[in-house]
């Protein structure tokens, strides 16, 4: 009895060819076809609460962004960067083997997204990385920048010259 039941079971709940007609094949095959369309559907939704919100959080006319990039073939590897503004600590990121090398390679990082008032305003960056001469080095500098109307885009520029390899932070306004 029990050996029949379980042939009717699994002939019921396998795949097409047993026991399924062609009509339930192409329904579940118009069915994937509608989940796909929802999936679809729900990350362009996604992306468009995401730009709704960065636009909300983060207004053009207060919004400031801050990138890190590391120019041509910089032998510095950084370890991590500290990030104050005006004296409040904002960012720290430790990097992985992924990011150095991707930063290495002419990627950009954005470290920072935030608010500020209009103004001059104090950005304080302290690198901790490992130099072209195997050293472990830390530098610690500070700029004055100013917030004027609209987005404020920052670039922090991380290298190690040489002969030296002393690590060197350079900061440029985007445009």
């Amino acid at each position: 009895m029990y050996p029949v039941l379980l042939l009717i079971i699994l002939l019921a709940v396998s795949g097409p060819g047993y026991g399924q007609s062609a009509e339930s094949v192409a329904g579940a095959a118009g069915l994937d076809a509608d989940i796909a369309s929802l999936e679809a559907e729900v990350a362009q939704l996604g992306q468009s609460v995401f730009s709704l919100e960065e636009e909300l959080l983060h207004p053009a006319d207060t919004r400031v962004e801050i990138f890190v990039s590391l120019p041509g073939r910089s032998a510095l590897a950084p370890d991590s960067l500290v990030l104050h503004i005006d004296g409040q600590p904002v960012s720290s990121h430790l990097y992985s083997l992924r990011e150095r090398t991707a930063l290495q390679e002419g990627g950009v990082q954005r470290i920072y997204i935030g608010n500020l008032a209009l103004g001059s305003h104090q950005l304080q960056a302290s690198l901790t990385a490992q130099a072209a001469n195997d050293r472990f080095v830390r530098h610690d500098t500070t700029f004055t920048f100013r917030k004027r109307r609209g987005e404020t885009r920052l670039k922090l520029l991380l290298d190690a010259p040489a002969p030296a390899h002393e690590p060197v932070i350079t900061l440029r306004e985007l445009k």
